[in-house]
C-alpha cells in the first residue's frame, strides 16, 4: 500500500511542480473526490464507451489489415478487448464470482491520431460486459495521454435489453 500513501501524500500538498526534462510546471489541486467501487463480475451487463482506444500492436495491425470482413474484424478486436480486461482485472484484484462476458455492440468510428511520431489506428466503440468499470478507466496503449477511456452509457450503467428494443 505503499503507492495508496505516496498518492495521499501528493494529494494533501495542493500544489506542486512537476519537472519534464528541463521543463517545470506548477499544478494545483481543485478538488479531490474519493469513491469506492466494487469491481467484478455479475450476473447482469453494463454498457460503456471507450474513446481512441489503441487496441493494436504491430503485429495485430497487421494481422487486422489482411483481414477482409468487418465481422471477422469485430471478433478480432473484441478479444484484445477482452484481453485488455482481463489484464486490468488482475491489476484490481476484481473478483469473478460468474464468467466475464465481453461483446462489441457498436464500432462508432476508427481513426488514425499521431501518438510519439507515429500515426496509430484507434477505436471508439460501444461495448457490453458484465464487468463493473469505473468511469475514466484506460485500457490499451498511451493510457496516460488520454487513449483508450471507458465511460458507462445508459440508466446506471445498467443495460436493459427488452427497455433498448421499447424505444
Amino acid at each position: 500500500m505503499k503507492a495508496t500513501e505516496d498518492i495521499h501524500y501528493l494529494l494533501r500538498q495542493k500544489t506542486f511542480d512537476f519537472r519534464i526534462g528541463s521543463d517545470s510546471i506548477r499544478y494545483e489541486i481543485e478538488d479531490v473526490r474519493l469513491k469506492y467501487e466494487r469491481i467484478q463480475t455479475w450476473d447482469h451487463d453494463f454498457i460503456y464507451n471507450i474513446h481512441n482506444w489503441m487496441a493494436l500492436n504491430q503485429e495485430n495491425f497487421m494481422t487486422y489489415q489482411k483481414m477482409d470482413s468487418l465481422p471477422e474484424r469485430l471478433i478480432f478486436l473484441q478479444e484484445l478487448l477482452e484481453k485488455h480486461i482481463r489484464i486490468f482485472m488482475e491489476a484490481m484484484n476484481a473478483a469473478e464470482p460468474v464468467p466475464l462476458k465481453v461483446k462489441i455492440k457498436e464500432l462508432k468510428s476508427e481513426n488514425y491520431i499521431e501518438y510519439k511520431n507515429i500515426f496509430h489506428l484507434t477505436f471508439c466503440l460501444n461495448f457490453s460486459c458484465n464487468l463493473s468499470i469505473p468511469n475514466h478507466v484506460g485500457l490499451g496503449k498511451g493510457v496516460s495521454v488520454g487513449f483508450g477511456i471507458i465511460k458507462k452509457l445508459g440508466e446506471n450503467g445498467i443495460f436493459q435489453e427488452s427497455a433498448k428494443r421499447e424505444r
